[in-house]
């Protein structure tokens, strides 16, 4: 519980510093989203690292993935984007 009331009252300080910097139209939701994304769970974290590793692998197999620009144009044909 006690865990629970620190993150708690660190989001509270989060919150109230985005409301200051950002203006007050920010809702809970998006304020949380932020939150969650600078905060992530211990099992998001090593889910992200995973997931990094495995990238960073196929990096050194000589996978190099897509070119941005090749992926652009499958996308906007696939979906009917002009």
């Amino acid at each position: 519980m006690e865990e629970t009331q620190i993150q708690l009252q660190q989001f509270q300080q989060f919150a109230l510093a985005r409301l200051q910097s950002e203006g007050p139209d920010l809702s809970i939701d998006e304020l949380f989203d932020q939150w969650r994304m600078t905060n992530p769970t211990s099992n998001e974290h090593a889910a992200n690292c995973k997931a990094i590793s495995a990238s960073l692998n196929d990096f050194d197999r000589g996978e190099r993935g897509t070119p941005a620009a090749e992926f652009v144009r499958e996308f906007r044909a696939r979906n009917g984007v002009e």
